[in-house]
């Protein structure tokens, strides 16, 4: 399931680096009994659309948008729910509307093109987390293994 998020523009300039800030908002409204904070995310989200910037950050528009997509329908709805009670973003911005789009019929193949860039990381032996960039010899096979993961899980 994805759901599209409208927004309202911002009150304060929004760092570049947000995306940290997109993920609080999403546990935020999943709530206190949140069972996936810290777990392989099986959710993605996408960058900010239709919005300003400028050499200190990014101003949303009236017409700025987002979208979340979960594996899971109910995580889906109690995101929501959180958001109904408390639509707050960040930066003074706030979500307008939602739009909720059912997971389509795929066929025995497909090609996905992500919409966002794609975190890969992992837990060194001492639990410092180090993060890989696309060319690093490693990146493919993480990938494939944490692709592998969210399609069990």
């Amino acid at each position: 399931m994805r759901i599209y998020l409208s927004l309202t523009p911002n009150k304060k300039i929004i760092p570049f680096n947000y995306q940290h800030l997109l993920t609080g908002c999403l546990h935020k409204w999943i709530g206190k009994k949140n069972l996936i904070h810290g777990e392989t995310s099986l959710y993605s989200f996408s960058w900010l659309k239709n919005i300003n910037t400028n050499k200190t950050g990014i101003n949303l528009t009236h017409s700025s948008t987002c979208f979340f997509s979960f594996h899971d329908d109910q995580l889906a709805k109690k995101v929501i729910s959180g958001i109904m009670d408390d639509p707050a973003l960040f930066c003074g911005a706030k979500v307008r509307g939602v739009d909720m789009r059912l997971t389509p019929e795929f066929s025995a193949e497909e090609r996905f093109i992500a919409s966002s860039p794609i975190l890969i990381k992992r837990a060194d032996e001492n639990h410092k987390e180090k993060h890989f960039a696309f060319e690093e010899t490693e990146s493919n096979a993480l990938m494939t293994q944490t692709l592998q993961t969210k399609l069990v899980g």
